[in-house]
């Protein structure tokens, strides 16, 4: 992911339109890495129900596609604000 995909995607953006898909982008992220994680853990017997360590963190990434799909989420009311669905 390059800072000019990301630029291009936000053209016309207020500040807080961006904040407010990063930070759904970054949910997004989070819920797919949890999904992930716990598929992972099923898998092993050894390892369901533990918690996660700094090491599974690693692996934690936020991809274009989710600033892509919170693109999509994210909306500007009439008076400016943001909402997300």
């Amino acid at each position: 992911m390059t800072i000019e995909r990301i630029l291009k995607l936000t053209d016309g953006f207020t500040g807080a339109q961006i904040e407010g898909m990063i930070n759904h982008a970054s949910i997004l992220a989070l819920r797919d890495f949890l999904r992930n994680h716990r598929k992972s853990e099923a898998t092993n017997t050894n390892t369901i129900n533990r918690k996660l360590t700094k090491q599974d963190l690693k692996n934690f990434r936020i991809t274009f596609e989710h600033f892509r799909l919170a693109k999509e989420n994210v909306v500007t009311s009439t008076k400016g604000h943001n909402i997300v669905r």
